[in-house]
């Protein structure tokens, strides 16, 4: 849409303005400003006129386009000039002027806003001080411009995603054949955002041409209509275009997640193979040793290293074994598992009754596109609030995932551990619970069972009651109790050695997608299989995703 002078004005000065015309207005002569007179620059006053008048050259503009214009009058000083679309002169149609009377500066410089027509027509534009006057006449070509109302339509309202606004646009002589993707690249007539509830209006298109009209919501969700034409019309009358909608695919390259996943069959299942690890880490504790007394002693021994020889000697002639056990009472043989006993039994009830069970962060692999399928790594960071590598879990899984395009999601990798690492890690967190003040399991066992009085009382037995054997004083045996619970400790959570049980995991759930396609949240449920030790336990709960909290 074009509007053009169809004669030329004579320019003056670097502002291109063009000559005033006074050929059929009252009080002109032809090629002249009029006959008024004005006295030097500054203030002219109410009735002082200029000389002449001059309209800036508008040049060819797009049509219902708002121009800024400048009225120049000579010789310079400040007056009143009115500004009018006369009817006379053609029908100006729905053109419109910001204001009908605007005031010059001392340069005797005016400024206004022209709004061109919608439609085809030829008008003018009238500036006019007293009986001096300019006009410049123009015309509208071609098709003229339509106003656009985009109406969204959802072919299946429970597969599209939350809408926050929308943003519409136009393309000219261009069809949605030639933009592709989800949503297509906006076009040069854009639309004001609109709400949720509304309908866009792209107020300014050219008529007359084939159009391609696209809507879409953030970058997630968008279509395309090919129009091949609209009549022009104003803005109080638009037309309508409804274009159909689709969800951009979800874009798992793109998707980071935290990732947390709990039990519904805490008490089930996986009672049952903790407690069995527990069994077989109490057993471990022991290891070779006849009773509890037996194992720690001979720890102590295997922790006084060159030493050795010296205290099994001191051991067996000043009867250590005895002054433990009745030091112990009647417990002593079993004093160590039945401590360890108490702490796995409340370790598994913290696993119980741990929300989420699992935490980890789930992130692409470089490999990953936008196809049906891809791989993502998941990064395990705690188990019941353990960490994951203390827990005995291997840290790092690669899980194969994928989007559907109702935005459902589904996960699956195996997850691998050892029953008695977690057994134990779960024990330590209740033998925390149970001495605030330790910094480990090993260190809880040592207050419980009092490592300083077992030392004192192991010198107290020989002959020197300062010294057990050699140079080793009662510190010197504290120091070896701690160090043989340490070892014990050590024993019990590697009970199963390297044996791994497998967890099978296959999740689903619902995807919250973000602006631009990424996986911002999943609300699911996952099942799985626990196979170790020669037995297979169904387990399943549910899952949840969301993305992570940026770092401060």
């Amino acid at each position: 849409m074009r509007v053009l002078l169809p004669f030329a004005l004579s320019a003056v000065g670097l502002l291109g303005l063009a000559c005033s015309s006074a050929n059929d207005e009252p009080g002109g002569t032809s090629g002249s400003a009029g006959t008024a007179t004005v006295g030097s620059g500054g203030s002219a006053g109410d009735s002082a006129v200029p000389r002449k008048l001059e309209i800036q050259d508008l040049g060819v503009i797009e049509a219902r386009a708002a121009i800024d214009f400048t009225v120049r009058a000579q010789p310079p000083g400040v007056y009143k000039v009115q500004l009018s679309l006369p009817s006379t002169k053609g029908d100006p149609l729905d053109a419109v002027l910001d204001r009908s009377e605007v005031e010059t500066d001392a340069d005797g410089l005016a400024h206004a806003q022209l709004t061109t027509p919608s439609s085809p027509t030829t008008f003018a534009l009238r500036a006019s001080v007293g009986s001096v006057v300019a006009t410049q006449t123009l015309i509208l070509e071609d098709g003229g411009v339509a106003t656009v109302q985009v109406e969204p339509r959802r072919p299946n309202l429970s597969a599209l995603r939350d809408i926050t606004t929308w943003i519409a646009s136009a393309h000219a002589d261009k069809t949605c054949a030639e933009l592709p993707g989800i949503p297509p690249e906006d076009g040069p007539f854009p639309a004001p955002v609109a709400g949720k509830t509304d309908a866009p209006i792209i107020p300014s298109v050219p008529a007359g041409k084939r159009l391609a009209i696209t809507l879409r919501s953030g970058h997630f969700i968008g279509g395309c209509t090919t129009v091949e034409s609209l009549p022009p019309g104003p803005v109080t009358s638009p037309q309508v275009v409804v274009v159909s909608l689709l969800n951009r695919p979800i874009d798992l390259s793109a998707s980071y997640l935290t990732l947390s996943f709990g039990l519904d069959d805490a008490g089930g299942g996986w009672q049952s193979l903790l407690t069995e690890a527990g069994e077989r880490a109490q057993s471990a504790l022991l290891g070779s040793s006849a009773d509890d007394v037996d194992a720690i002693l001979d720890a102590m021994r295997e922790a006084s290293g060159d030493s050795r020889q010296a205290f099994e000697n001191a051991r067996t002639a000043e009867l250590w074994d005895d002054a433990l056990r009745a030091r112990w009472g009647a417990g002593a043989a079993t004093k160590v598992r039945d401590l360890l006993g108490s702490w796995l039994v409340a370790g598994r009830a913290r696993f119980a009754a741990a929300e989420p069970t699992f935490r980890g962060s789930l992130s692409p692999l470089p490999q990953s596109t936008t196809s049906d399928a891809s791989a993502a790594r998941l990064e395990l960071s705690t188990v019941a609030s353990v960490s994951a590598a203390t827990a005995g879990f291997a840290q790092s899984a690669q899980v194969s995932w994928s989007a559907s395009p109702d935005d459902t999601v589904a996960l699956a990798t195996d997850l691998y551990f050892v029953r008695s690492r977690l057994a134990t890690a779960l024990a330590e967190g209740a033998a925390l619970d149970a001495s605030p003040s330790a910094a480990n399991a090993a260190s809880a066992l040592a207050e419980a069972l009092d490592c300083s009085g077992i030392a004192v009382g192991l010198a107290q037995a020989g002959v020197d009651t300062a010294v057990g054997y050699g140079t080793c004083t009662a510190d010197c045996l504290a120091e070896l109790c701690e160090g043989a619970l340490t070892a014990l400790w050590s024993r019990a959570g590697d009970a199963e050695g390297l044996t791994p049980t497998r967890l099978s995991f296959t999740a689903t759930g619902k995807a919250y997608v973000g602006d631009d396609a990424e996986i911002a949240g999943l609300t699911g449920a996952w099942i799985g299989e626990l196979e170790g030790g020669g037995t297979k336990v169904a387990t399943r709960g549910p899952v949840t995703a969301a993305t992570p909290l940026p770092v401060k």
